[in-house]
């Protein structure tokens, strides 16, 4: 009876997240809390997870991609604040970092930087407000060779 009460369990859990993923790509922690909320075990939550995760219907290393992707687009945070954002929904770091060097070529960087400076309304007026200016890119995470081409614009 036990092992008909898990098998049911299972399936149902199972079931809630393939929703879950249809509505939306989901990372591993959020799928788990989500399934949790909806009363699953740990240990049922865990499995299905799991197995999603085998099958590549869950997958981190996508959901940053394709995360990552969407806000390039709009542009305006820095490397930082990307890698910041994605670590708090629960992905590894070198998962995060991974997907940030292949997102951001120089081009798409050199765009970044641009958009970030209008977000914070940042325009450097002298030679060193400009000095200043590239330390703070730089502590945002920003690269030296995209800051180089910035500062030839």
């Amino acid at each position: 009876m036990i092992a008909l009460q898990q098998a049911r369990e299972l399936k149902g859990c199972e079931q809630a997240a393939l929703r879950l993923v249809a509505r939306a790509e989901q990372t591993v922690y959020g799928l788990s809390r989500k399934l949790e909320q909806k009363g699953y075990s740990a240990s049922c939550v865990q499995a299905v997870v799991s197995r999603l995760s085998e099958l590549g219907i869950v997958s981190d290393s996508r959901y940053a991609e394709l995360w990552l992707n969407s806000r390039l687009t709009l542009g305006g945070n820095s490397p930082r604040r990307l890698n910041a954002a994605l670590c708090s929904k629960g992905i590894d770091r070198d998962v995060v970092s991974a997907a940030l060097k292949a997102a951001l070529n120089l081009e798409k960087e050199t765009f970044l930087i641009r958009r970030f400076l209008e977000k914070k309304r940042l325009l450097p007026e002298s030679d060193a407000a400009r000095r200043s200016l590239r330390q703070t890119l730089r502590d945002e995470g920003f690269s030296l060779k995209a800051l180089d081409v910035w500062e030839g614009d």
